[in-house]
């Protein structure tokens, strides 16, 4: 048995969109690197606009492209990084109390937790600064906050019900604390 394995019951309950959007982040990141190395090139090679700094010519027409290359890699990498890899849970087994798998991480234990059931309050509670609720794109989902750190469940379309009755019945916590 592996560990995905255990995983499986419950897999349901997690909306798999988020995991794609995890990979579409990575050719995202992909496409934004071999742009900024090609316009690394460009800004030393070009003779369009030169920009003379500390005796280095440097292109005043690529430098628009690679600021703009360079500031939309620097969010996409902390996003990925930081708070998709770390907070955003991929699976879930309430056979002995809630165990959470995250994406790239540790399979972690939680017997006693809080619930954030509104997406403003998770925003503002956790004290993620790169995981901000999008208005059209974004996913439905529920936190989970363990010893200050507030994990997030996506949850599939119409099992928010379900996933928060599961999560109250595995709590040690009773009544379920809950932040609205």
């Amino acid at each position: 048995m592996s560990k995905n394995d255990e995983f499986e019951k419950y897999s349901y309950l997690i909306n798999y969109e988020v995991e794609f959007r995890f990979y579409v982040n990575i050719w995202a990141m992909i496409f934004f690197l071999i742009g900024l190395f090609t316009f690394t090139y460009m800004l030393f090679k070009s003779n369009r606009g030169l920009i003379t700094v500390l005796g280095i010519d440097i292109s005043g027409y690529y430098l628009v492209y690679w600021l703009m290359a360079l500031l939309g890699l620097i969010p996409m990498f902390y996003r990925f990084f930081y708070v998709d890899k770390k907070r955003v849970v991929v699976g879930l087994n309430f056979d002995d109390g809630l165990k959470i798998k995250l994406k790239w991480g540790p399979i972690i234990d939680i017997d006693k937790f809080t619930l954030i059931l509104n997406k403003r309050k998770l925003k503002y509670v956790s004290q993620i600064p790169g995981f901000k609720p999008r208005k059209k794109y974004d996913y439905n989902y529920v936190g989970v906050q363990h010893n200050d750190t507030i994990y997030v469940i996506p949850y599939a379309e119409g099992y928010r019900e379900d996933l928060i009755s599961l999560l109250e019945k595995t709590n040690q916590l009773k009544p379920t604390p809950k932040i609205y």
